[in-house]
């Protein structure tokens, strides 16, 4: 059984995108979790997720009970 990694992150192209690239170039079993932006301000974040983040901070991707977050630590 391969592994199933979830990328979330808010709905725009930013430092998500090519975390998305590099799942999408290894053929990963993933799903992209994007929470939608209202204006200039980005949505609040709903409870469920914000219990997940470690130091607050997105992109989040999980796998097999893991969590990582921030951008570079998400490309390594």
């Amino acid at each position: 059984m391969s592994t199933e990694y979830t990328l979330t992150d808010f709905e725009s192209r930013d430092w998500s995108e090519p975390a998305r690239m590099i799942l999408a170039y290894a053929g990963a079993n993933w799903k992209d979790n994007r929470i939608p932006i209202a204006g200039p301000e980005k949505s609040p974040l709903p409870e469920a997720i914000k219990a997940r983040l470690r130091f607050g901070q997105m992109p989040l991707l999980e796998f097999e009970d893991k969590r990582l977050v921030q951008s570079f630590a998400i490309y390594r």
